[in-house]
């Protein structure tokens, strides 16, 4: 009798204990799934292949997850970004670093987009390095005041310019 109820207990805890895990196994799932559709995600190998991609990177850079995966991530390289900033983003990389850099990327379209990402190393559960890991934030219409901003300074220099030849009270530099 002893052990039936023992046993009846223990089925009982086990019960709710999984009722519990399952519950914070579907919050999980939950999570992750908003994290998908929300954070400009990616994952490479040490050799920069793409392993991973969240759905909000294949909307802003209009790929497919399965033109992303095994492809180079230099797939998204704007040819306007210096070769320089990659150079230090992978020399910091092997070191173990983490990097924030602002990137401007290439869509699938041959439009832009422009990024601030974080980049770090990404290991296993043993602590090796298999490679890594950037998150990224949409900064594109920052980007495009700070060029409307620019274009607007260099049009009212020149208008400047331009009045003060006509009226002969020349600005010196």
């Amino acid at each position: 009798i002893i052990n039936r109820k023992y046993v009846k207990s223990l089925n009982i805890e086990v019960e709710k204990k999984t009722k519990k895990i399952y519950k914070q196994k579907e919050h999980l799932k939950s999570l992750l799934e908003i994290y998908d559709k929300n954070v400009i995600f990616s994952k490479t190998d040490l050799k920069g292949i793409i392993t991973d991609v969240s759905d909000a990177f294949c909307k802003i850079s209009g790929y497919s997850k399965q033109e992303l995966i095994g492809q180079n991530h230099n797939i998204i390289r704007h040819p306007d970004m210096p070769k320089e900033s990659f150079e230090y983003l992978w020399a910091e990389l092997k070191k173990g670093n983490q990097v924030n850099l602002e990137v401007k990327n290439l869509k699938k379209d041959g439009g832009y987009y422009w990024v601030e990402a974080e980049f770090e190393p990404y290991f296993d559960l043993n602590k090796n390095h298999i490679g890594y890991s950037a998150v990224r934030i949409d900064i594109t219409a920052n980007k495009d005041i700070e060029d409307i901003q620019r274009e607007i300074i260099f049009t009212m220099g020149t208008i400047g310019e331009s009045r003060s030849k006509e009226t002969g009270n020349h600005v010196k530099r």
